[in-house]
C-alpha cells in the first residue's frame, strides 16, 4: 500500500503546503526541460523537494532542439544530483528513441 498525491507546483517559488514536511520517495518530471529560463528554477524546487532517498526520475525528447536548456540543467543537475542515464537497450519497446533521455537522480550527498 502506498500514497499517490501531486497538486499545482510552481517551479522557483514557495514550496505549497501538500509539499511541506513530506520526505518524498520518487518525482517523475516529463517534458520539463524546455525553457532555458526554467530551468534554474525547476532544478531548485527538485532539490529543495529531494532527501537523500528520493528517487527523480526527468525524461524529456531532445528532438525539440532546445539544446541550452538540455546543456544548462545537465550543469545543474551534475552540480546537485549523482545523474545517470537509463542507456536505450535498458528500455521497454516504445520508449527506445534515441533522441529520448531518462535520467535517474538521487540529491548529492553534503557534508
Amino acid at each position: 500500500t502506498g500514497l499517490i498525491d501531486c497538486g499545482q507546483l510552481l517551479w522557483g517559488g514557495p514550496l505549497p503546503d501538500f509539499c511541506k514536511g513530506v520526505r518524498w520517495d520518487l518525482i517523475v518530471a516529463a517534458d520539463c526541460i524546455y525553457d532555458l529560463q526554467l530551468v534554474e528554477p525547476f532544478c531548485h524546487t527538485l532539490q529543495e523537494l529531494c532527501n537523500p532517498s528520493t528517487l527523480v526520475v526527468v525524461a524529456f525528447d531532445r528532438d525539440i532542439g532546445r539544446v541550452a536548456a538540455y546543456d544548462k540543467f545537465s550543469a545543474l543537475a551534475d552540480r546537485w544530483f549523482v545523474c545517470t542515464e537509463v542507456p536505450l537497450e535498458s528500455r521497454a519497446t516504445g520508449f527506445d528513441k534515441g533522441s529520448i533521455a531518462f535520467l535517474l537522480m538521487r540529491l548529492k550527498h553534503t557534508s
